[in-house]
């Protein structure tokens, strides 16, 4: 049994990337996304401190305005001051203003930081949320497929 193993090609590899991009685009919050993934594989929020919430709003964000939360919140380990607006490890928006009312100025809250790296925070521990993993599969599938795409069309015209 062979399996089809495409030919290195630049223009579809420029290609590729470029719809890819576009994809990524597409998804409002893909840099968030990102920094999402990032902070969970790095971080292991193991302590725990007393925090104030600093701005609590809803906003909208992206080309179709989607409603969702700005929270930033800080919190004091030894002399040096932190603020973050990780509230959790989930991107959607829905929740936006239960979060917010959540959340309210001024509230005392409960923040949890890794002790090795503390301005790795949140002020809710858990999972990663099912948007991230969607928005990831979008950039991790799109540009596989774009790319074959892009072969195939360019073989036959």
């Amino acid at each position: 049994m062979r399996f089809f193993v495409p030919p290195f090609n630049i223009k579809s590899l420029l290609i590729a990337t470029v719809l890819t991009v576009l994809a990524a685009a597409m998804s409002q919050h893909i840099g968030r996304t990102f920094s999402v993934l990032i902070d969970y594989a790095v971080s292991s929020p193991d302590s725990v401190i007393d925090g104030v919430v600093l701005r609590s709003e809803s906003i909208r964000v992206g080309r179709w305005s989607v409603l969702a939360h700005e929270i930033v919140f800080t919190y004091r380990i030894g002399n040096r001051m932190y603020h973050n607006n990780r509230v959790n490890y989930d991107l959607r928006t829905r929740d936006a203003c239960e979060l917010v009312e959540k959340y309210p100025v001024g509230k005392a809250v409960m923040v949890y930081y890794d002790s090795k790296m503390p301005s790795y925070s949140v002020l809710e521990r858990g999972k990663l949320g099912l948007s991230v993993y969607l928005q990831l599969f979008v950039v991790l599938c799109v540009f596989p497929f774009s790319y074959i795409v892009s072969l195939w069309l360019e073989r036959n015209p």
